[in-house]
């Protein structure tokens, strides 16, 4: 079989994957607001950016234009993601076929198409699909322009990497990575002083915009920055680095808000983690791998997996940054190159394939979890059921165990558009009798397996209990909807 036909194939299989119930998970809030803000025109639209601050502008300014060619909805939205979701599956064959072989491509290529974490950001209204894509030229581009010391070569690096950039800050960790290697092998690559120089500064004037828009000024001043300090669950340990990479494993299995069982994370170990160490022997005892340009291979990739993961790390230590396995995610490809060379260097042919089909095995069960477990939380059956029972003159009162987001409100624009949200109270205000309304919504939203504290709920309960008397409740995954009416 042609090498091309073989990654055509591997091609259109990740594709399918992506598209295959493309709309079974709800959208919870971090994709309600991608919607919500990109469906805007520019000046309010780069407002709730800024005021957001944790992304950069690129991909709600890209998912805003493309919404205005497909339209507005759920499925617009997520297209976009599953089309970088595919190049980047091509990507991988192109970046680890150039460091490596053809056969290291193909296999990198399909471990993509077929992760449970690759599919699951691709069915997603973010920007991490598009960052990893962008990511992954950027170290194909510095490669060759390293290797082939091409001016075109350079400057698609230095695009890539700003629009990486200006997508995801993270990438950052990536970008300067791919530097410093660079520079540390200034000696036989000889790239001009020149084209570090003039590429410095072409992205970093892309910049100004940005950092003149107000967005420092926001993120020093707001409590996201240091989330990690203040809130465990976005707190660095070194359960959840263990847990991110087992995401990369597939080890997933029973739903990604389900603990690993042992065994998923042994298996997944041994078919993603010990292939990837073993890939890296080489460099470990000093040993010359088969050419030198492999060599670079697995020091490029070595080091893109490593450092970006070890500086998100330092952040989230030293300075409160939140750390999140989707913060990691642009280093799955690199980790998946080196899976596969570590595979394909196994000694028997019998040895290669058993571990081929294993691999295909595990994949399995993880992605028909992440098929049929909801994990994002029932917000479109929620919505549907206010709509229904609303009557005029109700009032809401939203709180969340973040008090960070009020309620449901952008999912309401997303699954009622053009339908006003539910006229909203605050607790004190309610709780001390400044309102006239006779029935009232209290909404408790969580985030499905992250926030399982019902503190705040509780609180808010009993504060109404003497002036409010609970008629119903409907508990939904991801939030509780309680009804009262005034005593």
């Amino acid at each position: 079989m042609s090498r091309w036909i073989l990654v055509g194939l591997i091609v259109a299989a990740g594709l399918t994957l992506r598209l295959y119930h493309l709309g079974f998970q709800d959208i919870w809030h971090d994709e309600a607001f991608s919607l919500s803000a990109s469906h805007q025109s520019f000046g309010p639209m780069t407002k709730d950016i800024v005021h957001d601050f944790v992304h950069p502008p690129l991909h709600y300014y890209l998912l805003h234009v493309w919404m205005r060619l497909i339209g507005f909805g759920i499925y617009q939205g997520r297209l976009l993601s599953v089309l970088f979701g595919v190049a980047a599956i091509g990507m991988t064959y192109l970046l680890a076929e150039y460091s490596f072989d053809w056969r290291t491509g193909w296999l990198a290529a399909f471990m993509l198409a077929v992760s449970q974490y690759g599919v699951r950001y691709s069915q997603e209204v973010r920007p991490y699909e598009m960052a990893v894509f962008l990511a992954a030229a950027a170290t194909y581009f510095f490669a060759r322009a390293l290797r082939e010391r091409s001016a075109r070569w350079w400057w698609s690096f230095v695009a890539a990497a700003t629009l990486a950039a200006y997508t995801h800050y993270y990438t950052l960790c990536v970008v300067l990575t791919l530097a410093a290697f660079g520079l540390a092998n200034r000696r036989r690559y000889r790239l001009p002083w020149s084209w570090w120089a003039s590429g410095t500064a072409a992205a970093s004037l892309c910049f100004v915009p940005w950092l003149m828009s107000g967005v420092v000024q926001v993120s020093l001043q707001s409590p996201k920055r240091t989330l990690g300090f203040t809130n465990p669950n976005m707190s660095f340990t070194f359960g959840r680095l263990v847990a991110a990479i087992n995401t990369f494993d597939n080890g997933k299995v029973l739903g990604v808000n389900t603990p690993t069982p042992a065994w998923a994370v042994l298996m997944g170990a041994l078919l993603f983690l010990v292939p990837a160490g073993l890939a890296l022997l080489p460099l470990v005892r000093r040993q010359r791998a088969d050419a030198e340009a492999a060599r670079d291979g697995l020091w490029m990739m070595g080091l893109t997996v490593v450092v970006p993961i070890l500086a998100i790390v330092g952040m989230s230590v030293r300075a409160g940054f939140q750390f999140a396995p989707w913060y990691l995610q642009f280093s799955m490809v690199p980790y998946y190159i080196l899976a596969a060379r570590g595979i394909l260097g196994l000694r028997t042919a019998v040895l290669r394939g058993a571990a081929i089909v294993a691999l295909a095995a595990f994949s399995g069960p993880a992605l028909w979890a992440h098929y049929t477990i909801p994990f994002k939380g029932a917000y479109r059956e929620a919505v549907a059921y206010m709509v229904a029972e609303f009557r005029e003159g109700d009032a809401c009162v939203n709180v969340n165990v973040r008090r960070l987001d009020s309620g449901p409100y952008r999912q309401w624009f997303v699954y009622q558009p053009g339908r006003p949200y539910v006229p909203s109270m605050t607790l004190d205000a309610v709780a001390a009798g400044r309102t006239s309304c006779r029935r009232l919504w209290l909404v408790f939203d969580y985030y499905p397996g992250l926030y399982p504290d019902r503190r705040f709920q509780r609180e808010a309960q009993r504060r109404l209990e003497s002036r409010w008397k609970l008629v119903s409740e409907h508990p939904y995954y991801g939030l509780e909807i309680s009804l009262y009416k005034n005593r």
